[in-house]
């Protein structure tokens, strides 16, 4: 995306040409918010990384962390990672999803992340959006009550204001990738970012990754009967009998929405045989957190014959093949005074900030992103060079079938079929399948809800060959 011309009130440039002075001196990158060393780690750190604050007009501050490609970075594209919710931190991503360069161990100092970061491949950049959310913050008067349009609007002025900062990641290729609500941000905040119009240079943005995403509160897999693809999860997953299961399917057969007695009482037998499960991974014990009439509950609308049912017994915690720990150690990391003062972040009230509440207050306005129009996928698909839509196959929260479903229904003609996909050992990572105008749909096996979490070598392979432009 090029230049244009904005003008901007008498005394205005005077700021700008103050920081520019700035970043100038430092190869076009904020020279005072660099990080020189991390607490937990005693070595160099593997590439130069950047913390700190972008001012918005309403007297907000969006917080960031860039971490440059490891290498030749001028060389590699630049990536922006956007964390779901509403309200997630992308630092989420960066520390918990082996995003960044590193986690945090047991003991509480540093290791590398898994799959060595996506750092290698890429320069990384984290945000905290919107104003409110981990250590960014409101102005004065507090945070307003958001929604996508008010996000949209937000993210699109950071990004002019953050490439002022950084001059010199304006040659660099673009990508947006995101999860989960990510689905609804990575859209608006692309297709904001296109028609935004800086006065400062910008990168052009090339592409969008997008990893078991929502595409709207009234339509796809976060739609109102998403159950039904949560049931379908548990059935393909063998946790419900395949006699309950036709069961199911026979009594409620327009799905769940307005479900009669005959298809609760199907629901509720096969949620006794699914028992708890992990949401974000049915096939994991991390947090067996949910029940089949729980999420019922909780995402379809009148369905309160569910809410009454409860949860269901409680299920013993099976051993996990991810880290269940690694979320709360990188709060407590983030939190501690001598991190924060590394980062930049300032002190309130003499003391550090406890970092992961989302104080905002946020209502999902984005009805439908999938019908064509302005803020759309398809409008996305048009604009970028590249879309990559994936899903964690072993997904309870937002099941690949939902995502399958409304990939293929955007109708775009199939380029190479249904196929499987492998990683650089030979190994089988999921399928995929690649339609016209480089849309894909990709899965990735025995992943749940964060791929990167889940599956770190698949996770950094699909982003490898996606930045690359090479297919699956």
């Amino acid at each position: 995306m090029g230049a244009s011309f904005v003008p901007r009130k008498r005394g205005a440039w005077l700021p700008l040409l103050a920081a520019l002075a700035v970043v100038r001196a430092d190869d076009g990158f904020r020279a005072a918010d660099e990080i020189r060393s991390l607490p937990g780690w005693s070595q160099a750190l593997p590439s130069k990384q950047y913390s700190g604050s972008i001012a918005l007009a309403d007297g907000s501050g969006i917080r960031y962390w860039l971490v440059v490609g490891e290498g030749d970075w001028e060389r590699k594209p630049l990536v922006l990672w956007v964390q779901g919710g509403p309200g997630g931190s992308s630092l989420e991503g960066m520390w918990t999803e082996n995003m960044g360069p590193f986690a945090v161990a047991a003991d509480g100092a540093l290791e590398r992340s898994a799959s060595g970061g996506w750092s290698t491949e890429a320069t990384m950049l984290f945000w905290e959006m919107p104003a409110g959310v981990g250590f960014s913050t409101c102005a004065a008067r507090g945070c307003p009550k958001y929604d996508d349009t008010k996000f949209e609007a937000q993210s699109s002025e950071f990004f002019c204001e953050f490439f002022a900062a950084f001059p010199a990641l304006a040659p660099l290729d673009f990508f947006m990738t995101g999860e989960s609500y990510g689905g609804v941000y990575v859209p608006l905040a692309a297709l904001g970012f296109v028609e935004a119009g800086c006065a400062a240079a910008a990168p052009r943005l090339v592409g969008a990754m997008i990893g078991n995403g929502c595409t709207g509160t009234a339509i796809g897999p976060c739609g109102p009967d998403r159950a039904a693809n949560t049931f379908d999860q548990l059935a393909d997953r063998a946790m419900v009998a395949p006699a309950t299961a036709e069961r199911v399917r026979g009594a409620c057969p327009a799905g769940f929405l307005g479900a009669d007695d005959a298809c609760e009482r199907a629901l509720r037998a096969a949620s006794a045989e699914a028992g708890r499960y992990d949401t974000y991974d049915v096939m994991d014990g991390c947090a067996q957190n949910m029940t089949l009439v729980k999420f019922v509950c909780d995402e379809t609308p009148n369905a309160s014959w569910a809410c009454a049912f409860g949860d269901g017994p409680a299920a013993p915690r099976l051993a996990s093949g991810a880290d269940c720990g690694v979320g709360a150690r990188t709060a407590a990391y983030l939190s501690r005074a001598d991190v924060q003062d590394a980062i930049h972040v300032p002190r309130v009230a003499g003391k550090p900030v406890v970092w992961g509440a989302r104080d905002i207050h946020y209502t999902r306005t984005a009805a439908d992103l999938l019908t064509p129009s302005r803020r759309s996928y398809p409008r996305l698909v048009e604009k970028l060079d590249r879309v990559l839509i994936y899903s964690g196959d072993a997904d309870g929260q937002v099941p690949w079938r939902g995502t399958e479903a409304w990939t293929r229904g955007l109708g775009y003609a199939t380029a190479r079929p249904w196929r499987p996909w492998a990683l650089p050992t030979g190994e089988v990572a999921g399928s995929v399948v690649a339609y016209e105008r480089n849309f894909t749909f990709a899965t990735v096996r025995n992943a749940g809800h964060m791929v990167p979490t889940y599956k770190p070598d698949a996770a950094l392979a699909l982003l490898r060959r996606f930045l690359r432009g090479h297919e699956l």
